[in-house]
């Protein structure tokens, strides 16, 4: 039985979604700028690097310990 296309193209965007969010951490490393956006409703800033110094912002999808994983990072 065939999938339908529309749940096809849906596992191949979750799929790269995943795999575009473990790439993160590898990015810091080599960043000297980098923002971070949570496009979920409208777009928020929720993690800031400018040279040695992280800073991140929670909303309502994003809390401190969830951008702590996304960014192998630990903020305290």
């Amino acid at each position: 039985m065939k999938l339908p296309e529309i749940i096809v193209f849906e596992k191949k965007i979750r799929s790269r979604y995943i795999k575009a969010l473990s790439l993160v951490p590898e990015l810091i490393k080599i960043c000297d700028v980098m923002h971070i956006y949570d496009n979920t409703k409208l777009p928020e800033r929720i993690f800031k690097k400018r040279k040695d110094k992280y800073s991140y912002w929670e909303n309502h999808f994003w809390d401190k310990s969830k951008i702590e994983r996304l960014m192998s990072i630990d903020f305290n």
